[in-house]
């Protein structure tokens, strides 16, 4: 068997067990998953890069809590919504060009989840730990496999 599919069936199998794990603590899985998949698209694969992808994400979960509780109390107009949404991802775009948050898409992500999930950040800050944990994990063995370097 070669590494990469080696690599492919280990990574399937901790997808797996995160399903597993999502459903006995009563997460949302595919949050999980999407969670996981987070740190496969991290800026680095070592404990910095998770440490960035955690920090991240949990600052688009910030962002959007902040965004649902000011949102009613924004008065209606036309384009509300669009307005509003533009304001939150430039200040969160801006903020994520920092060199210790270089990463916004996970941090849009996870706001965008947490809209999903009507605000239940308790949830999500579990889901989302979880699932760059398990990420991490998986991405872990799979460089350890394939005999490729951290970056």
């Amino acid at each position: 068997m070669s590494k990469i599919v080696f690599s492919a069936l280990v990574t399937a199998l901790l997808a797996a067990a995160l399903v597993w794990l999502s459903t006995y603590l009563k997460l949302p899985f595919w949050y999980c998953l999407l969670s996981s998949a987070l740190f496969f698209a991290a800026p680095q694969s070592n404990l910095i890069g998770l440490v960035i992808t955690l920090f991240t994400a949990l600052l688009g979960i910030l962002f959007g809590a902040i965004y649902l509780q000011i949102s009613p109390y924004i008065p209606n107009f036309a384009y509300q919504m669009e307005v509003i949404v533009a304001v939150v991802v430039f200040l969160l775009f801006i903020i994520t060009q920092t060199n210790y948050l270089k990463y916004f898409a996970c941090s849009l992500i996870t706001l965008s989840l947490l809209v999903l999930q009507n605000g239940n950040w308790v949830v999500i800050c579990q889901t989302v730990v979880v699932g760059i944990v398990f990420g991490f994990i998986a991405k872990m063995i799979s460089l350890l496999i394939t005999g490729k370097s951290l970056n």
